[in-house]
């Protein structure tokens, strides 16, 4: 990933992503299968509404991958990856609900950059989408693998407890 890290730089598709952070978080929620127990199942209030809270900075960080080194980029994304793999609801969750929720915000982002690209026209390359699209699925990947680890530490920690 870190060669490729120039090939990811774009003002202007960070802040067309970042300017959708709030519906992606609504169309989000909307798509969760809420029968799966854990965090994503709640229908208290609060817990909805911290859950996305957590969606929203989550996409904020996110979207900054296309304008940061990914170094950076994932320094700055740690904080929330261990506060959220430590949240009590969370830990409750089912692994195979998380994972789901990774992917399925993977496709949103794929689309997205589809869209943009689409707007973009003769601006984009084609060379430029598949590595757009090549840096979503490998920093999702990423991600997902540290938040996994941090829910493991959490949980062990809860369980020696």
């Amino acid at each position: 990933m870190k060669g490729k890290n120039a090939m990811l730089r774009n003002k202007e598709l960070h802040d067309f992503l970042c300017e959708r952070n709030a519906g992606l978080t609504e169309q989000w929620y909307e798509s969760l299968d809420k029968n799966q127990g854990g965090i994503y199942g709640s229908i208290n209030p609060n817990i909805i509404e911290k859950l996305k809270q957590q969606n929203i900075e989550f996409h904020n960080r996110f979207c900054s991958m296309f304008i940061k080194e990914y170094k950076e980029f994932l320094e700055d994304f740690l904080d929330w990856i261990v506060r959220t793999a430590r949240d009590e609801d969370r830990l409750s969750t089912p692994t195979t609900a998380v994972l789901q929720d990774f992917f399925q915000t993977q496709k949103q982002y794929l689309q997205l950059v589809e869209e943009f690209a689409s707007i973009q026209g003769d601006r984009v390359s084609k060379e430029q989408l598949i590595a757009w699209n090549q840096g979503i699925t490998a920093t999702i990947n990423d991600l997902l693998l540290e938040f996994t680890t941090q829910t493991a530490i959490a949980a062990e920690k809860k369980l020696n407890a």
